[in-house]
């Protein structure tokens, strides 16, 4: 492996090697930099409009396709090693295909008809496939030979066409579905193209069901019955858009829809069966109290359209546990009465245990009620073996039951607390052949690499380790060489390696060479009912220890994870602080992870965070006096608990939260339709009640009703739009401080949501956010905006965003 060659370019972007690593391409503004790996030669395409390359999303570029400024659409297409550059006049869209094999071109030809080119990337001859009006982007099967794209064709033409080409036909086909059901349909979108059965699955709307055109005469009223199945807002939310899966199958001409209303198909296209999950129109949110919510899951043919049910009445929506192997001979599955996985044979129809007597915590680990199990690692190429993950270790299983399933990483996981996972694409040899796996040491996130061998008695390897994060790994398609990016605190590079144990960069990113960074490290302590909990602290990179920093606490529920992770300084939307200009700015950041009891998660985040407070707050480094809180959504609940029922803290921001759990409790998510309920009794609110049950929980953890009890300063953006949590919640909460006198802000952005999209919002939100913090935590000089306010008349006029040299405190 030789990878003696640099070249530095400050402001381009890296896209990718080209095949072979002859090449490597940057782009900068409107131009295209290709360097040769062999020489010094630098070559420069500019002025150019847009571009397309091959395998963009792989560390392997093969093709550019781009179009230069002022010239009429031309494209033009280069082999990127070979530099033989092919001219097309009038390309008004161009497509590759993900195996770098073909180019689908959109010619313009007269009104509104298009021509469509196919350029044999290979051999390079291009043909004229078809003429007539597509929409959209084209859809490519996974070997690239065979494409469908949205069309219309002729006179007649209607929405439920679509045009079907093989790379070996002379002409491609148009297909109009209308033809093939006697009712009608408009194709919304292209989902997936096989290249084995032949079969293109497609989101087609069903028009009949729309409603019938309104009578102007009568009262437009929705009518809520107790007797509804689901709520009318989640109704119709639906009827506006009755949108299903269909297959069509091109060799017998027969298209059938897989899934109708009340119905949702869940995984495996191009397997001739899909996983379809059916009830009698409740909404699953509410399983565990309308029995029309409870679900069955049926094995459909995507052939004959025939169902085969699995399993009955599932309590929650398992789709992720319902797993079809890659050639649809298995279907392994979790039963959660008698805790094991099941796989049962769609060719023979026979379900098997096949973790019998395996003593493992099949879930995430996590606490109620946010526990899932973590489903299929894996599979062998010839499928006589799958692999599942616990929530350390990895089990080997015969799909057929007749091998006794055993830890394939030996109880090492669960002993040490190594978390392991699979590296995807490495698993494709037999059964017997050795795994590439990555794992996590949950005690201090360091991550690793070793393999396994399967057998009788699987041995370890251990490879490499260190304090760092593994973000990807992906193989070279034409050597046996890896490339792995890794990420800590402070950086983010790419490395290459044939063997996991010695690691070369390839890009030397390090961009707090620049700027005063930061430091992270794992803190274990206890919170103020003596449970161990972990936290990360963020301190300047020139920390001095003989002075007093001002803190701020974020939090959701565990992040400590976040450890090695490298941090991306950017505008806040209101999900976070820009962790990094602060700390940089002589601030400590603490990230806590909540120990949670099931009725009471405000107690237990004041719990924690006040826990980590107390802590820290033995440090003579801490500026006890100048700690601050910060959280979003459920961390705004969070943080609004804590200054109701502690004094600690010195400011506290808090974004679109809630602050009332007895009203809160009856609403609707807006942006879905459906009921609070489930969050607050079986979800992440945690209540483990109804309000009629448990009273007392849902008054406990209303930090409106003890808004009294406020004495820390707090900024609150609560957004007219956001869908999720209401924007009376955040009001509500607001009122209160203001009726009671309290020093209270509150933030509406009119185009803002849950969180802000919009970038004058996120730059207007990070100086507000700064300018509280900076005032109650470092003594800083306040703004106008908080000493006078803004009068209403003086909105997008004056932004009070200057500093109140009078003296003036808010």
């Amino acid at each position: 492996m030789n990878i003696g060659w640099s070249k530095t370019f400050n402001t381009a972007i890296p896209i990718g090697f080209s095949v072979q690593s002859k090449s490597a391409v940057l782009t900068s503004k409107d131009t295209i930099i290709i360097l040769s790996t062999k020489s010094d030669d630098v070559e420069k395409i500019t002025n150019v409009a847009d571009f397309q390359f091959s395998a963009h999303n792989k560390e392997r570029l093969g093709w550019i396709a781009y179009r230069l400024k002022g010239k009429d659409q031309s494209l033009l297409v280069r082999n990127i090693n070979a530099g033989k550059v092919q001219s097309f006049d009038n390309i008004l869209n161009y497509q590759f295909n993900e195996l770098e094999t073909a180019l689908l071109m959109q010619k313009k030809a007269s009104n509104e008809q298009i021509e469509m080119l196919w350029l044999d990337l290979k051999t390079g001859s291009v043909k004229t496939i078809w003429s007539g009006i597509v929409k959209g982007q084209a859809v490519f099967s996974p070997n690239g030979d065979n494409m469908a794209i949205i069309c219309k064709s002729g006179k007649n033409s209607n929405a439920g066409q679509i045009l079907v080409y093989n790379k070996g036909d002379v002409k491609a086909t148009t297909i109009d579905l209308n033809e093939k059901q006697s009712k009608g349909i408009t194709v919304n979108s292209i989902k997936y193209v096989d290249d084995n059965s032949r079969q293109i699955y497609l989101n087609i709307e069903d028009t009949t069901l729309r409603a019938v055109k309104h009578n102007p005469l009568l009262s437009s009223v929705d009518i809520y019955s107790y007797r509804d199945a689901r709520l009318q807002s989640q109704q119709l939310m639906d009827r506006n858009r009755p949108v299903f899966t269909y297959v069509y199958n091109i060799g017998i001409e027969k298209l059938i829809q897989l899934n109708y209303p009340n119905q949702w198909v869940a995984s495996a296209l191009g397997k001739n069966n899909v996983v379809l999950f059916k009830n009698a129109g409740g909404d699953y949110n509410e399983f565990w109290w309308n029995k029309k919510s409870q679900t069955d899951v049926y094995l459909k043919s995507t052939i004959s359209g025939s169902e085969t049910l699995l399993k009955s009445n599932v309590p929650i929506n398992l789709s992720s546990l319902f797993t079809v192997s890659p050639t649809g001979k298995y279907v392994i599955y979790f039963d959660d009465y008698i805790n094991n996985y099941i796989s049962y044979n769609t060719i023979t129809g026979e379900r098997k245990n096949i973790t019998k007597k395996v003593k493992v915590d099949w879930t995430n680990g996590n606490d109620e009620p946010l526990k899932y199990h973590l489903g299929v690692a894996g599979w062998a190429s010839d499928e006589s073996t799958v692999w599942l993950r616990s929530r350390y270790d990895l089990i080997q299983s015969d799909p057929e039951g007749k091998i006794k399933a055993f830890n394939l990483t030996q109880g090492v996981g669960n002993k040490k607390h190594l978390s392991f996972k699979i590296i995807p694409g490495n698993y494709t040899g037999k059964s017997n052949s050795a795994i590439l796996l990555s794992y996590v040491n949950e005690n201090n996130k360091d991550e690793g690499f070793c393999s396994v061998r399967p057998g009788v008695f699987p041995t370890l390897t251990w490879l490499a380790n260190g304090s760092y994060q593994i973000s990807k790994v992906d193989k070279a398609s034409d050597a046996n060489i890896y490339y792995v990016t890794r990420e800590t605190a402070r950086s983010k590079n790419i490395f290459v390696t044939e063997d996991f144990k010695s690691f070369t960069p390839i890009s030397n990113f390090h961009p707090e060479k620049e700027f005063n960074w930061w430091t992270s490290e794992l803190i274990n302590y206890k919170t103020n009912t003596g449970k161990a909990t972990q936290a990360v602290l963020y301190k300047p990179e020139n920390f001095d220890p003989k002075k007093k920093y001002p803190i701020i606490f974020h939090y959701y529920e565990r992040t400590s994870d976040r450890l090695h992770t490298f941090p991306h300084p950017t505008y806040e939307d209101g999900n976070e602080l820009d962790f990094v200009s602060y700390v940089s700015n002589g601030y400590l950041v603490c990230l806590v992870d909540i120990q949670y009891q099931m009725g009471y998660p405000g107690r237990s985040a004041c719990e924690s965070v006040t826990g980590a407070a107390n802590y820290l707050s033995r440090f003579s480094w801490v500026d006890k006096n100048r700690m601050g809180l910060m959280g979003h959504s459920f961390g705004g609940f969070e943080t609004n608990y804590i200054i109701t029922h502690s004094h600690l803290f010195a400011a506290a921001a808090s974004f679109s939260s809630l602050t009332d759990f007895v009203s809160a409790y009856g609403s609707l998510i807006l942006g879905r339709g459906y009921s609070r309920q489930k969050q607050f009794e079986i979800y992440r609110d945690r209540i483990g009640a109804s309000l009629w049950e448990r009273p007392d929980l849902y008054m406990e953890n209303s930090p409106v009703l003890q808004a009294d009890k406020v004495t820390t300063p707090v900024l609150l953006m609560a957004n007219k739009k956001d869908e999720d949590v209401t924007y009376a919640q955040g009001f509500e909460f607001y009122t209160a401080l203001r009726r009671l006198q309290k020093k209270a802000w509150l933030l509406q952005y009119d185009n803002g949501y849950h969180a802000l999209d919009d970038i004058t919002d996120k730059r207007d939100l990070t100086a507000r956010t700064r300018q509280f913090f900076d005032h109650y935590l470092k003594g800083m000089p306040p703004p106008k905006w908080m000493t006078e306010g803004i009068p209403a008349l003086r909105k997008q006029i004056d932004y009070g965003l200057n500093i109140d040299s009078s003296g003036k405190q808010p």
